[in-house]
């Protein structure tokens, strides 16, 4: 015996230790892969939650902002400088908006960024606004958002949108709301304690002190000494802030996740930088997440691996010894058969990523592999002898099990047996899971048992869920969805596509997307659209496409191209709607500010337009154009003796008599009440103009029968020619205007030219 004891019992010995340190520090790596795996995903939802969140909040504010520059309304109350005016149009909205959607910032400022109306605070005005988020919009010229963070330690979300007018930027407008809101939401959501914390750097301690009462929070400046705590979901534990304080002063590097240990409890803790629309940091989210009972689950197992390996090994090292005399005969015989077998079923069922479970005809359990014990909870140790129906499986469904083990140990047969079905199994921390299971049945010392072997398919479930999810999505989206693979090869569309363009999925899926264009765009449009899809990955923008009908329509579409692991493109996908109305809607609104509402021709700011592009073509190819200033003589006494109604209908007769007078790149235009302006372009010479002066007074001189009534009027007209008199248009009307009264002075039903002596009678005077 003792030729055998040494070379079997001091190697035995050797691998239970050796074992018994790799387990435990298998146990000790995978706790702590499993720690940092759901810190990591916590810190993703986190940070996903305030993307997402943000990015709702901007989307809602630029919408609302959008409405408010196309309000002809609230735009001329700002263009009048009439700020009791325009608090009247804007208090209600506001109110709704706060009210609605926690909008609690709104702005007019003007283009010099002087604060010309606080909605929220009207009798505050006149201050610098200085803003990054302002002064980034204004250099921009578009719609911009960002994070601010206050003086009085206010953290806001502003949206801000340039307001131009004739080309020219008239001021911004503004919409801001707290963030608080969103820390309470993550908080709810992801049941971690958060705090808001920001470098003093930024702040000022008076204004924030200030400010911190204000919302009802004891401002505690002396806390800490380069971060001061703005907001917070729970009381934080004594020294936790501490450690994210001084790594301004410092400079040290900052650690973005740590374990600590607080007393008894054991937590994980990150930092989530906040940075405003400069990319600049302002602040910082610290998330803290409680751990203390996995902690201690994880030392529970490695103390629980540590005592079976040894009291197993040294029962095992034991029986060896009591045993090895009486068996070394057969031990010879049977040494290489056996070792063989069982390294090749040891090294199977330990590196199976399925678990193989074996038990008797009682449904106790005989072996259990390590990937059983990482699936279940349980180690082997745990569950050798015991009944595995009513340990693993769901308390409902053990009456069929009892059932389905009295069968196979009196007749060997199953429903379960010689095929793969799926269940549903209970882990040892009570949580649920589906897994696929095989079942086989072998003899042992005439006993039936059986082995399966276990795969755990919760990810693939949440896969086919998430797919299940994203394909229902797709179907019930009120907006077109288009998918098509690398080549631009239609693999998918959904119920709203058909709707939208009337082409069955069977009609284009395998056809290219430009089956619906309508012709208006040219091939450098689709070049520069691609160029952008290409270098930027997505692209969105105005579209006209064409039904199946053959009726052209708008279309608002986003393009993203969908890439895979190793960055390649692998499909793209379109999302469009229908703008059919809204186009309609920015034509009306046009009209309302271009034209005028009682004759529909020009007003004055087309007028003006017109001018201004008529001038820069004269002075390019050296051309001549006049302005012609109208004011109707006796106007008045028609309105005086025949009403307001008769005169409306005398003013729309002259818009038509002068518009069938004037040639089609000529324009008429009513500056208001009986004045009109008349644009010639490419005039010849002053007699031209002249000639055309004294038609337009022989045309009004004419009477006009207006629903049975006639009515006799006259015209003054003043005269400027460019580049004679005037080089811009408001120097050119006021020349005009200027000649138009010296006209009027001599007797009415003339016309002057500007610096010059004549004052020539027209027809019938």
């Amino acid at each position: 015996m003792r030729t055998i004891k040494m070379p079997v019992l001091l190697p035995l010995a050797i691998f239970i230790a050796i074992l018994t340190l790799a387990a435990s520090l298998g146990v000790y790596w995978y706790a702590h892969t499993v720690n940092r795996a759901a810190l990591q995903t916590t810190t993703e939802d986190i940070q996903q939650s305030w993307t997402l969140g943000m990015s709702n909040d901007t989307a809602m504010m630029s919408a609302a902002l959008s409405a408010v520059v196309r309000n002809s309304a609230i735009r001329e109350a700002f263009v009048a400088r009439d700020r009791e005016r325009l608090l009247r149009l804007t208090r209600e909205l506001f109110g709704e908006w706060r009210d609605r959607h926690g909008i609690t910032h709104f702005y007019f400022t003007q283009p010099d960024r002087i604060n010309f109306l606080r909605i929220h605070q009207p009798d505050r005005h006149g201050d610098l606004i200085t803003r990054h988020t302002t002064r980034v919009a204004q250099e921009k010229g578009a719609t911009t958002s960002g994070l601010e963070m206050g003086q009085m330690g206010t953290y806001t979300l502003r949206t801000v949108t340039p307001w131009f007018e004739g080309g020219q930027l008239i001021g911004l407008v503004e919409l801001g709301m707290e963030v608080d809101h969103r820390i309470t939401e993550i908080h709810k959501r992801q049941h971690v304690d958060l705090f808001l914390l920001a470098p003093k750097r930024h702040l000022q301690r008076g204004a924030w002190e200030a400010g911190m009462a204000m919302l009802k929070r004891t401002p505690q400046w002396d806390a800490f000494a380069d971060i001061v705590l703005i907001d917070q979901t729970a009381t934080p534990p004594a020294g936790l802030l501490d450690r994210f304080d001084g790594a301004y002063a410092d400079n040290e590097v900052r650690r973005e996740w740590m374990h600590l240990s607080l007393g008894e409890s054991h937590v994980n803790v990150a930092r989530l930088p906040l940075a405003d629309v400069q990319g600049r940091e302002q602040a910082f989210l610290v998330f803290v997440q409680d751990v203390t009972t996995r902690y201690h689950d994880s030392q529970r197992l490695i103390f629980l691996v540590i005592g079976i390996s040894v009291v197993g090994g040294g029962g095992l090292i034991l029986l060896f010894a009591m045993h090895l005399e009486r068996i070394e005969a057969k031990m010879r015989e049977h040494e290489a058969a056996l070792m063989e077998s069982e390294a090749r079923f040891r090294g199977i069922a330990t590196s199976a990523q399925d678990a193989i479970i074996m038990i008797d005809d009682q449904d106790r359990v005989q072996y259990w592999n390590p990937a059983a014990q990482r699936i279940f909870g349980y180690a082997a140790g745990e569950m050798e002898g015991r009944e595995l129906h009513r340990l693993l499986a769901p308390e409902r469904f053990r009456p069929a099990a009892t059932r389905g083990m009295r069968k196979l140990r009196e007749t060997g047969e199953g429903s379960i047996l010689d095929r793969t079905v799926e269940l549903i199994g209970v882990r040892k921390s009570g949580e649920e899971f589906p897994f696929d299971l095989s079942t086989s049945v072998i003899r042992c010392r005439d006993r039936w048992c059986a082995i399966g072997i276990l795969r755990d398919i919760s990810a693939r479930k949440e896969i086919e869920q998430r797919l299940k999810l994203g394909f229902t999505i797709i179907e019930q989206a009120l907006e077109g969805i288009i998918i098509t693979d690398a080549e631009a090869v239609i693999q998918l569309v959904n119920p709203a596509f058909t709707q939208l363009t009337g082409y069955a999925p069977g009609e284009v899926i395998g056809r290219n997307p430009r089956l619906l264009q309508s012709g208006r765009h040219d091939a450098s449009f689709f070049q520069e659209l691609w160029q952008t899809l290409n270098a930027t990955g997505s692209w969105r923008g105005e579209l006209w496409n064409r039904r199946k009908s053959g009726e052209i329509f708008p279309e608002w579409l986003s393009i993203s191209a969908i890439r895979d692991e190793k960055d390649e493109v692998t499909h793209y996908m379109g999302i469009f709607s229908d703008i059919t109305e809204r186009k309609a809607f920015e034509e009306q609104l046009e009209n309302l500010a271009f034209y005028d509402a009682l004759t529909a021709i020009p007003n004055r700011m087309l007028f003006h337009q017109r001018l201004e592009q008529a001038l820069k073509e004269a002075a390019r190819h050296r051309q001549r154009l006049a302005v012609l200033y109208l004011d109707l003589d006796l106007f008045k006494a028609v309105n005086d003796t025949h009403g307001h109604k008769t005169g409306d209908l005398l003013l729309q007769s002259v818009a038509t008599r002068l518009q069938d007078l004037l040639r089609q790149e000529d324009t008429v235009a009513r500056l208001g009440g009986d004045e009109f302006a008349v644009l010639l372009r490419n005039v010849q010479n002053l007699e031209d103009t002249r000639l055309v002066a004294e038609k337009v007074i022989a045309t009004l001189t004419r009477p006009f029968t207006l629903q049975g009534i006639e009515c006799r009027i006259g015209t003054s007209i003043g005269i400027t020619l460019f580049p004679d008199q005037g080089k811009d248009p408001e120097t050119l009307l006021k020349q005009a205007d200027t000649a138009m009264y010296y006209a009027k002075r001599g007797g009415r039903n003339r016309y002057r030219v500007y610096g010059g002596e004549e004052a020539l009678r027209g027809a019938g005077d």
